[in-house]
């Protein structure tokens, strides 16, 4: 199994960003499942990786393009690009999986989704998808799965970079700049992306032509250094701002604005040649402004910051893992009618355990969560995976 190399956790950033085949191979690296690097072929869960190389294939506009058409998941979009978008996967809620960027978790504090639909895939690496319960690793609201997005990075030694221009229907412009550059240890990401269409009447029969537009723009960095052989420290950051017009039940002149914002910090350690410690920190913003005709209707703001640390050990048939971590959701709301939520802010500790065994053909992973959140109380999760592995490609489990 991949963890059984002692240097391991120094590679992971750097895994993260190479460029590898689209096709799902075994011995792709993912550490969104367990919270922990392994390799495809070692995950007892359904799994599929988006690398850059198909992102650059598809030429999809949006995430929603991405994931659209993946086994175990389903997209509803309300009207033309930009518009409201749901996620369900493996038949559950919008609001029972949990989205990450770079580990910052991006749900909204109101509705639980996630705003896929202003993701910008100009400034994804790659995105893991993991389907199936994972609560026992990320908690209550990881029902039907967990999707991480990683951001732009290349951990290629020098300067590389791309400029792209692109033209469409529906006056549709988009235009990309990224740049990598840096040594062996020290490397800065960066990258610009702007979109912009005009759109299409969203309404059917309607003769007036107004047309419902979409506009989406922001940057992404991401640094990471290497102080030594045994310490290694990431930090990444995204910022997107959005315009949407959309047709509503009252009339067609109704506008969403906004922004999403995230940023998130790993810190890596090596503490022995069986012992790692990682430590993380994270904040998410996310503003979304309702306006009809010129006039605001609402103004929605959550905010949320997350620490967490995890303590690995490494043994020769597997690896063990201890974390805790501690998430605090905030809300500001205001609308014209003058309502308020009862509940304005919460948090979450958690804390949970995870073992990864083989014996010969025998592979085990078991997890298990506790969680006391000050708005749902406290809840015990666990997690039980078992698979025969009958050749090195194929198994049963």
């Amino acid at each position: 199994m991949l963890y059984k190399k002692k240097t391991l956790w120094l590679a992971i950033g750097l895994a993260a960003g190479t460029q590898v085949h689209a096709q799902q191979r075994l011995d792709d690296v993912q550490v969104t499942a367990n919270r922990l690097p392994q390799t495809q072929g070692d995950v007892l869960a359904s799994t599929t990786i988006i690398d850059r190389e198909e992102i650059e294939r598809r030429q999809a506009s949006s995430v929603v393009e991405l994931l659209q058409g993946r086994a175990g998941i389903e997209m509803a979009q309300q009207g033309p690009h930009g518009g409201q978008t749901s996620l369900f996967m493996r038949g559950s809620e919008s609001d029972h999986s949990v989205v990450l960027i770079d580990g910052v978790r991006i749900n909204s504090a109101t509705s639980g989704g996630a705003s896929l639909e202003f993701l910008p895939p100009e400034a994804i690496e790659r995105i893991e998808i993991v389907r199936g319960p994972r609560a026992a690793a990320y908690g209550a609201d990881a029902i039907g799965g967990v999707i991480q997005i990683f951001t732009r990075r290349d951990a290629t030694p020098g300067t590389h970079a791309s400029l792209s221009a692109r033209a469409g229907s529906n006056d549709t412009y988009s235009q990309n700049a990224w740049v990598a550059t840096g040594d062996a240890d020290t490397r800065l990401n960066a990258s610009l992306f702007h979109h912009d269409s005009d759109g299409f009447n969203a309404t059917y029969p309607d003769s007036s032509g107004e047309r419902d537009g979409f506009e989406r723009s922001g940057a992404q960095l991401g640094i990471s250094h290497r102080f030594s052989d045994t310490v290694n420290f990431d930090i990444n950051a995204l910022r997107q701002n959005f315009d949407v017009d959309y047709d509503g039940f009252g009339g067609s002149d109704y506008r969403t604005k906004g922004y999403l914002q995230s940023f998130g910090a790993q810190l890596d350690v090596a503490l022995a040649n069986d012992r790692q410690l990682a430590i993380t920190a994270g904040h998410f913003d996310e503003q979304r402004e309702e306006r009809y005709a010129g006039e605001r209707e609402s103004l929605t703001e959550s905010h949320r910051d997350e620490l967490g640390l995890q303590h690995r050990f490494i043994r020769s048939n597997g690896v063990d893992a201890l974390g805790i971590d501690y998430r605090h959701d905030s809300i500001d709301f205001s609308n014209r009618a003058g309502q308020e939520y009862g509940r304005d802010s919460r948090e979450n500790i958690g804390i949970y355990a995870t073992i990864l065994r083989e014996y010969g053909a025998h592979e085990l992973s078991s997890s298990l969560r506790y969680d006391d959140d000050s708005l749902f109380g406290d809840e015990t999760t666990g997690n039980l995976g078992y698979a025969y592995r009958l050749t090195p490609a194929q198994r049963l489990g």
